[in-house]
C-alpha cells in the first residue's frame, strides 16, 4: 500500500477510535440499585377494629424484602399511641407500647407478619411503623406510619345521635297516631310515619356499615 494511503487509513482508524472513546465517556454511570420500598400491608390505613382486637388475632403485615446484607429477620416494627417521631423518623419510644420482629409469610421472605402478641389493645388510635438497617452505613431506614382504631370509628360515633333522633321521630309520630281521632289527621300522620320508618331503616343500615369491624377498609 502506498505511504499516502497508509496515512489516510491510519488517520481514519484514529478518528473512529476517538469517536468511540468520546461516546463511552459520555455515557452516564449506571445508577446504584434502589432499595425495595417498605410497605404496610395490614391493617389498611385508618381501619377500625372491635374492642377485643389483639395483635395475635389481627397481626401486622408488612413487606420485608431482602436488600444488600439485610434479610427479613432484620426488619422490626413499633406500635405507639402517638404519631410523634424521634431521631431518623422512628416512632417515639415514650408512647411505644409494643415492638418486635417478624416472621416470613412466604419462602422468599418478601412479606412478613409481626410476631404474635396476645396483648389486648385499649380503645383508641394506634400508630405503627416498620424499619430496617440502612445500607450501607449505620442507622436505620423507616417506612410509612400506619394508623388504625380500636373501638368505634369516628364515622360510627357520628351515627349514634342520628340514629337516636330517627328513633325519637318514629316514636313521637306513633304516639300522635294513637291519640288522633280525626281521620284526615290520622292519614297525614300515618303517611309521615311511614316516611320516617324508611329513614330509620336507612340510618340503621348506615350505622351497621360504619360500625362494623374493618369499616375503614373501603
Amino acid at each position: 500500500m502506498p505511504l499516502e494511503s497508509r496515512r489516510i487509513v491510519g488517520g481514519l482508524a484514529v478518528a473512529v477510535a476517538l469517536v468511540f472513546a468520546a461516546g463511552a465517556a459520555a455515557e452516564p454511570a449506571p445508577e446504584p440499585p434502589r432499595p425495595p420500598a417498605m410497605e404496610n400491608l395490614w391493617p389498611p390505613l385508618e381501619v377500625s377494629f372491635p374492642l377485643q382486637m389483639t395483635l395475635e388475632s389481627n397481626p401486622l403485615r408488612f413487606r420485608c424484602q431482602a436488600w444488600g446484607n439485610v434479610t427479613w429477620a432484620d426488619y422490626t416494627w413499633r406500635l405507639s399511641t402517638s404519631p410523634a417521631t424521634e431521631g431518623e423518623g422512628l416512632l417515639g419510644a415514650a408512647q411505644m407500647i409494643a415492638s418486635g420482629g417478624g416472621s416470613p409469610l412466604d419462602p422468599g421472605g418478601a412479606e412478613c407478619r409481626a410476631v404474635p402478641s396476645s396483648q389486648h389493645l385499649a380503645p383508641g388510635n394506634y400508630y405503627w411503623q416498620v424499619s430496617r438497617p440502612k445500607q450501607p452505613g449505620p442507622g436505620v431506614e423507616v417506612g410509612p406510619v400506619g394508623t388504625f382504631t380500636v373501638g368505634p370509628s369516628a364515622e360510627c360515633r357520628k351515627m349514634q345521635p342520628i340514629l337516636a333522633k330517627a328513633k325519637l321521630r318514629v316514636a313521637e309520630d306513633t304516639k300522635r297516631l294513637r291519640a288522633a281521632r280525626d281521620q284526615r289527621a290520622r292519614r297525614k300522620i300515618r303517611e309521615r310515619l311511614e316516611g320516617r320508618k324508611i329513614d330509620l331503616i336507612r340510618v340503621k343500615h348506615n350505622r351497621r356499615y360504619f360500625c362494623r369491624a374493618g369499616a375503614g377498609d373501603r
